[in-house]
């Protein structure tokens, strides 16, 4: 019964009309009168943001008019041109003035601000012949004659510069950036072209044009508060070498009032302080940042439940609302547990339930005293049976407190120590029975999306078609536990398959890494129990690399990179030497670890990704992932319990 789904998965740049949902303090942020740079992951919603403050994307896109709201898309007085990084030829750019560093900065700062000066052309062309802006061909021609006056290298070939439209502007531009390129393909001397362009300091190009068409929008519109700017954003950024990129810290960090530019990474090692000038950084004045993999749950739930909201409309728009929790419910480990147990004929299964069961009784859980054993387990009512909280009391063998325990004032902090393990006891748990942690809930989905926009999609639409019912009666459902599950466990699946089609550069490498990483956080966080259970959920993966280290396993640390901006695994911070990340949560599902990911740090070797990159054998492998979670496992590198006390 299920029809076409609203949550499948497709990419931004293949799609004729994209759909926008725009979370409002985000946006408010971009529209600010500064640079910006936006940091995350594939699929945490970069492009969507730098194509809303895109001029074409205002005028054709219905949908994005509808987020931003009622009134002149231009209301806040800027211009916006979307550029792709990956579209233009900066590799070549990079080996051709890597020897002229001195003069390098200068002719790669002009590339960039040929590439958007023409964008920005051409916006001005399209605005004014679909009279969104009111310009009359006289002021045109004096614009672009101010411009060709002051920049008389651009309009040589021109006849007459005084006659001159933005779209003949625009083409000019863009003879003068093919030139260019062709000069770094063949890779004529630097120093050999130099006086043919207007080529100054780094950016002074950019903002001498940005400044005349700032100025002369200003004028035209009097009243214009603030005043008029130009957005440069530029997508895809870690296509960019190093050195690119401190040009363009140093282009920004000399910015004026009239250009802003707008930076989206992958890269969460980017440097977006230093700059090619002495002395002078790029500090929090001079930049905002927006790092989308670190938002919080509030406002990534916010996203997630607004962006299917605006699939679910365009599909069918009398569909209700679709509510997360509504759909697929609060979360309940014990619930989990209790559909595993009930099925098992372990001795395990049968004495944790009976346990658990006594444990109801105790007026430290609030339930009715007066059940019996077997009513408990019978009425199959999950908040009315504390299954993990059972099987941590037992491990931890710790006191439960009566009324009149002095700790019994303490019972609430008591609990929230319990809840922390709630996790770590689960796992454990599935482990002794051999039988495999089951996923579902809001929550879970949430937290396995990791912040990431796709990963959230994929699971709820892998849930959408395993319900089997029509959109309409999907979002006013809750759907069974059973069929989260499966659908759960083949998104994440699927996240793990989709490595050898991800772009990265060593699929097969890069695989063996984050197969091994997930395995050996799967094992870790479940046992040995106690352990388990007082450093739970372990696996945020640390590196402390020797200077020699760094340099014989470059390639290492590269994949390991590479595996983050590719969304398998998740950086949590590198500095110098340290490098801190774990496995993306989206593989929990598959691999049975926590839908949480990591608390505690692992300390690992780079020995340790270097094995697990170059076996290839499926035995030895195997061999390697048990032989680095064995001695990960028995490492005293967690801290002390610090908690629920006897």
């Amino acid at each position: 019964m299920t029809s076409k789904s609203p949550f499948s998965l497709q990419r931004f740049e293949y799609e004729r009309k994209h759909l926008y949902y725009l979370l409002e303090d985000t946006f408010r942020v971009l529209e600010k009168e500064m640079p910006i740079y936006i940091i995350g992951s594939r699929g945490t919603g970069k492009t969507t943001l730098l194509n809303a403050l895109n001029w074409n994307e205002r005028l054709s896109n219905e949908s994005l008019r509808k987020a931003l709201g009622a009134g002149d898309i231009f209301k806040n007085h800027y211009i916006g041109v979307y550029l792709r990084v990956s579209e233009f030829n900066v590799a070549s750019f990079d080996s051709w003035l890597s020897s002229e560093k001195d003069i390098g900065g200068s002719i790669f700062g002009f590339y960039i601000d040929l590439i958007w000066v023409e964008s920005v052309a051409i916006a001005l062309s399209e605005l004014v012949l679909t009279k969104d802006f009111r310009i009359e061909p006289s002021q045109e021609h004096v614009l672009c004659g101010r411009i060709l006056d002051n920049h008389p290298e651009i309009g040589k070939l021109l006849p007459s510069p005084k006659e001159c439209t933005f779209r003949t502007f625009a083409g000019l531009v863009r003879r003068v950036r093919q030139k260019l390129e062709a000069a770094a393909k063949k890779k004529i001397h630097p120093h050999h072209i130099i006086d043919d362009y207007p080529i100054g300091h780094i950016g002074d190009f950019g903002r001498s044009i940005g400044s005349y068409i700032t100025d002369f929008l200003d004028s035209i519109d009097s009243e214009a508060e603030p005043h008029w700017h130009l957005k440069v954003c530029l997508d895809e950024a870690e296509c960019l070498s190093p050195f690119q990129r401190l040009v363009l810290n140093t282009s920004i960090r000399l910015a004026k009032s009239h250009v802003f530019y707008v930076i989206s990474f992958v890269d969460s090692l980017v440097d977006i302080t230093r700059t090619l000038i002495p002395n002078m950084t790029l500090q929090q004045a001079d930049r905002e940042l927006i790092n989308l993999d670190q938002m919080n749950d509030e406002t990534f739930r916010s996203l997630a439940e607004g962006v299917a909201n605006v699939r679910i409309d365009k599909l069918n728009p009398h569909c209700s609302l679709f509510d997360v929790d509504s759909v697929l419910g609060k979360l309940d480990i014990n619930s989990l547990l209790m559909d595993i147990l009930t099925v098992s004929e372990s001795s395990i299964a049968k004495d944790l339930l009976k346990k658990a069961a006594e444990l109801a009784r105790e007026p430290f859980f609030e339930v009715d005293e007066e059940k019996s054993a077997s009513e408990v387990i019978n009425t199959r009512n999950s908040t009315s049976l504390p299954i993990y909280q059972a099987y941590i009391i037992k491990a931890l063998d710790l006191i439960v407190p009566e009324p009149h325990d002095p700790k019994w004032r303490r019972r609430a902090q008591e609990s929230r120590e319990l809840r922390k393990k709630m996790v770590a006891a689960y796992l454990c748990i599935c482990k002794e029975l051999n039988t495999e942690a089951h996923y579902a809930y809001a929550e879970m989905v949430l937290q396995m999306s990791d912040k990431c926009i796709r990963d959230f999609l994929r699971q709820v639409d892998g849930i959408y078609r395993e319900s089997g019912l029509s959109l309409e009666t999907f979002v006013e459902s809750r759907v069974h536990v059973a069929k989260q599950n499966i659908a759960l466990r083949r998104a994440s699946e699927s996240k793990k398959e989709s490595i050898r089609q991800s772009g990265v550069t060593a699929p097969l490498e890069i695989a063996r890494i984050i197969d091994g990483l997930a395995r050996i956080t799967a094992i870790i966080q479940s046992g040995p129990t106690t352990k388990a259970l007082k450093s739970s959920e372990r696996g945020n993966f640390v590196i402390t690399a020797k200077t020699d280290e760094v340099i014989t396993y470059s390639n290492t640390f590269e994949l390991i990179k590479e595996a983050c901006e590719a969304g398998f695994l998740k950086m949590i911070e590198s500095t110098g030497r340290k490098w801190r990340f774990r496995v993306h949560t989206s593989l929990a599902a598959f691999y049975c670890f926590s839908y949480r990911g990591a608390y505690y740090d692992t300390h690992l070797r780079i020995t340790d990704i270097e094995s697990l990159q170059t076996t290839k054998d499926p035995d030895e492998f195997n061999k390697t992932v048990h032989q680095i979670a064995k001695r990960l496992s028995g490492a005293a590198d967690y801290p002390l319990f610090e908690g629920t006390e006897q």
